[in-house]
């Protein structure tokens, strides 16, 4: 969506296109975490003295650290799709809103609400990185959507 949102003389095509760059390096970052992952189920590892346990701690922090990415490409199509007013702007303000929550909710420590040790920040920052990433599921649907919709159209 973003690429072909690129262009000369289009409001929001430099937004769209840093959101571009921001979504391919965060699938770049957990293509490596995934990579990660994958090289544990390798009986190999453990054999010349890896240790499993830091080694799925290390790609699930490389995993959580793409969400901030991913947040910030949301937020930046989100404005991009307002100022372009290509699609429904009530979709691109909800866009960006559900971006921001990503990112803030990757930026500020965040914890499951149930355990008792999680602190109230703690408890708030995971509530709204979870709105955050629900959101940006449903918007990532309904803008597919929209684009197919002006296909047909």
């Amino acid at each position: 969506m973003a690429r072909s949102m690129q262009g000369e003389n289009r409001s929001g095509s430099d937004i769209a296109g840093l959101a571009s760059v921001l979504a391919f390096l965060a699938a770049a970052i957990l293509l490596v975490s995934s990579g990660l992952q994958n090289s544990l189920l390798d009986t190999s590892y453990t054999e010349r003295g890896g240790d499993p346990a830091v080694a799925y701690a290390i790609s699930e922090g490389i995993a959580h650290s793409s969400f901030s990415l991913i947040g910030a490409s949301i937020l930046l199509l989100g404005i991009a799709i307002v100022r372009q007013k290509n699609l429904n702007i009530i979709l691109g303000a909800f866009t960006g809103l559900f971006g921001l929550l990503l990112l803030i909710g990757g930026v500020i420590p965040a914890g499951d609400p149930g355990l008792d040790s999680t602190t109230a920040i703690e408890a708030v920052g995971g509530i709204i990185w979870f709105i955050g990433f629900i959101g940006w599921f449903v918007t990532t649907m309904v803008i597919g959507g929209f684009t197919i919709k002006q296909a047909r159209a």
